[in-house]
């Protein structure tokens, strides 16, 4: 008999939301008393099986629901409008199904108009809300839409908690409404132990140099992650400034953007690039972040957070981000790094000349607290104490 019963919802298989349902299983594998389902598409089981023999788990707590891929992708094919009451009837019809009456959407912001317009349930529903950037610019007609979406969602009855990553709004969205809990959470990310003999076999096989100061851009590989405006940025660099750095492309991308960063690295004599395209198992992307010297979130036009600020923490490395949103923000008062204008190739050349001349102190204690602060237990704590 189990003192709750949990259902973990969110048909979204890439990016970040494969690593959050590993640690969700992470957190509750060491909590026998709970009952986790986790409803989402197949592909996450070819992720698993980097983790577990054919992907099967080995808790009789938690069991994996999968979700036809073909039916996800229609569902994905529909407008916001149209997803948003598709997913919450898949949800709920599995709840039912399953007897389970506690729900946690994984990405609730897809799920408000479902909320706001369905029949009130006996669903205890709470949902991480990863995009409350209608605060940053409150004025905008889209930033207004937004709140008062919100407003309406957290007032439908529905919800009971809604989680968000940005400490700082939890004040102004608890105003917003007193029948829905606001509660922050940490960024999760797994920490493995890895030896030198691995980390060493890893630089070898990817012709990673040991001898440069390394830059490493993380994620899914797009305009957003600001690889042009550094590589625009290291072409105001001497060829002996070049000689010293190295630039490591991880993750998935796109052949056509694929193309056009090649075509740019093409015109940039002298830099060395390793390039690791698609998804690393975890534990090699944590090699990565050892590896590097800085990780880069020069993410353009991007007011949230980033995992990459968390990951390059727990490997004890400084970023060199965006000022905007709350990675600068982040980045300036817990001291991670240096925050600039991630639009600008200047101001990106002269910090890399910085850092090239140690012109730049690193605070390696804020780096590790920060880290500290970012626990799989610490997350998993906060959401299972308050469902």
């Amino acid at each position: 008999m189990f003192s709750k019963r949990i259902l973990l919802f969110d048909t979204i298989t890439d990016g970040h939301h494969p690593d959050y349902l590993y640690n969700f299983i992470l957190y509750y594998s060491e909590k026998t008393e709970v009952e986790l389902h986790i409803l989402t598409g197949k592909t996450f089981a070819v992720y698993l099986q980097q983790y577990f023999k054919d992907g099967i788990l080995p808790w009789t707590n938690i069991v994996v629901h999968y979700i036809p891929q073909e039916e996800i992708q229609k569902i994905h094919q529909k407008s916001i409008f149209i997803r948003s009451f598709l997913e919450w009837k898949l949800m709920k019809e599995y709840a039912l199904k399953l007897g389970i009456k506690k729900v946690l959407l994984m990405y609730m912001d897809y799920f408000q108009l479902g909320i706001i317009f369905s029949k009130k349930s006996d669903l205890e529903i709470s949902g991480i809300y990863f995009r409350p950037d209608f605060a940053k610019n409150p004025n905008s007609f889209y930033s207004k839409i937004k709140k008062l979406i919100l407003v309406k969602t957290m007032n439908s009855g529905h919800l009971k908690n809604l989680f968000t990553l940005e400490e700082k709004v939890v004040p102004e969205l608890q105003k917003l409404s007193k029948k829905t809990k606001v509660c922050s959470i940490c960024e999760p990310v797994q920490l493995f132990s890895l030896t030198e003999d691995k980390k060493i076999s890893f630089a070898k096989i990817h012709q990673i140099p040991q001898n440069k100061i390394l830059f490493l851009n993380f994620g899914y590989l797009d305009e957003r992650k600001g690889i042009e405006v550094f590589l625009k940025a290291c072409q105001q660099l001497s060829k002996d400034q070049l000689n010293s750095i190295a630039l490591m492309l991880v993750g998935p991308i796109e052949k056509d953007y694929e193309s056009k960063i090649n075509d740019l690295i093409s015109h940039v004599d002298g830099l060395q690039t390793c390039k690791m395209w698609g998804y690393l198992a975890t534990n090699e992307i944590q090699i990565t972040f050892d590896l590097a010297d800085w990780a880069l979130v020069l993410y353009q036009n991007h007011l949230g957070s980033s995992s990459v600020l968390v990951r390059a923490a727990l490997a004890g490395k400084p970023v060199l981000g965006t000022d905007l949103g709350q990675i600068g923000e982040l980045t300036n008062q817990r001291k991670l790094g240096l925050a600039l204008d991630a639009s600008n190739p200047a101001d990106i050349a002269k910090a890399i000349i910085e850092i090239i001349e140690k012109r730049v102190k690193i605070y390696h204690s804020a780096i590790q607290q920060f880290a500290n602060e970012n626990s799989i237990e610490a997350f998993g704590n906060v959401i299972d104490s308050a469902i």
